[in-house]
Order: C-alpha cells, then structure tokens, then sequence
C-alpha cells in the first residue's frame, strides 16, 4: 500500500478555475526562493542555448531547453509543481476521470510526477504560438518577463481578424455544452510576472502576437509525466 500525504504549497495565494468541460487550470505567485531557483535556470539555458524550437509548434525563433543538471534544484522545482498539481487534482479528481491514478496503478507498482521537458520561450515582436496541447499528464507556464502595457496592445489594434485580436494574451480553448471551442483569455501583462499556470496536458491553448515593445517576452513552459517507480512512493494527491 502506498502512504497518502498532502502537500502543502509555501504560500496560500494559488486560484483555482474550472472550464465548463469540468476541466481548469491553476495559478499561482510562485514563492521567491522557487521563482530564483527558475531564474538561474534560465541563465544556464541562455548561455548554453540548446536549441528547442524544432521540437515545438511555436513560430518563435529562440526557444532553449532547460537540462536541470543540479539534482537539487531539479528536487525542488519537482516538489513544487507536485504540490500545485495534488490542489488541482483535489479538486477536479482529474487522473481518476481518465481512468488512471497516479498510485498503485498496478499491484506492487507506484508512479509519481517528474519533470522530463521543461525549455524558456523568447518571444519577439509579431511571434506567436499557434493552437496546440501538450505531452504528458500536466503542462505549465511561468511569466517571466512582460514588457509590454496591455493597453497599448489593445489600442495598436486595426482589424477586426479574429486571429489578432488579444494581442499579446495567452488563452485556453475548451468546448462549451455545445461542442464549441470558446476562448478563456488571460490578460497577463507586467503583474503576472512570477505567475504560474498548470493545466492538463490536453488543454488547447495558444499565445498571441504583441506589437508595441521590442523587447523579449520571456516565459518558462515544460511537462509534467507519470514516472513509475520500484516501490511504493509518496503520493502528493
């Protein structure tokens, strides 16, 4: 038998949001020593640039994979995205609606969550990441950087095509009672820095071009996968 223990996030400022398709995401500020261990990540990412952008859908030119050599930063991401991922899964029981669990899924097996992709995304001007879902069982973003104003993107707009018109927003696509596939828009601009998401893998979603800054749009992305293990683990759920 595997032990059940809850996990407890380092602060209570996470929100939780659910799409009509009963499915939703999490966000969350992300703790300060968390966040810094992400930001020197990032660092190692961008001098060694390996990278990434070939095994992606995004029209980006610089996306670079993020190793995680340091078995204790990797230790400590991991532990954090377990603990967002036992909130969400708490409230919408979601590997239990998919027929799996994440314990004990077969007898004298145990699975527990672990990080096997994570890369950064710097987004230039007019660069966009078209409608796509992820491997894996959950997906993540982190805002890094936003340096644009919201409502200057907004006022650039000069056309009505549906394709532009949240200018640099991230947004989810899910199925409404109807079957169809509505937006849920998130206006993330310069207060969202240091922002996560986490989502099921399988939600449709895609980030909008922006127009008024000529800086980076930095963002960290990565997948979360069922990892099994010889014998029985600790269950974050």
């Amino acid at each position: 038998m595997s032990k059940t223990v809850k996990q407890d996030l380092a602060t209570d400022s996470y929100k939780l949001y659910e799409f009509s398709n009963n499915l939703g995401y999490i966000d969350e500020k992300i703790p300060d020593d968390v966040y810094k261990t992400i930001l020197d990540e990032i660092d190692i990412s961008f001098r060694e640039k390996h990278p990434h952008n070939t095994k992606l859908v995004g029209n980006i030119e610089e996306q670079y994979y993020m190793s995680w050599r340091d078995n204790l930063k990797l230790f400590k991401i991991e532990n954090y995205l377990r603990g967002l991922a036992g909130i969400y899964e708490k409230k919408f029981n979601y590997t239990q609606s998919m027929g799996n669990q994440i314990m004990s899924l077969n007898e004298g097996m145990s699975f527990d969550l672990r990080l096997r992709n994570c890369w950064v995304n710097y987004m230039k001007k007019y660069e966009f990441n078209p409608l796509h879902n992820h491997s894996g069982l959950y997906s993540f973003v982190i805002f890094i950087k936003i340096p644009y104003n919201l409502k200057d993107e907004f006022n650039s707009l000069r056309t009505q095509n549906p394709q532009q018109r949240f200018p640099g927003c991230f947004a989810f696509y899910c199925a409404n009672g109807m079957g169809e596939f509505t937006p849920h828009v998130i206006e993330a601009d310069k207060e969202w820095e240091q922002v996560i998401l986490l989502f099921p893998s399988i939600t449709q979603h895609c980030v909008y071009p922006f127009y008024t800054s000529d800086d980076y749009r930095i963002t960290v992305s990565g997948n979360l996968y069922l990892n099994p293990v010889s014998k029985p683990a600790v269950s974050y759920y």
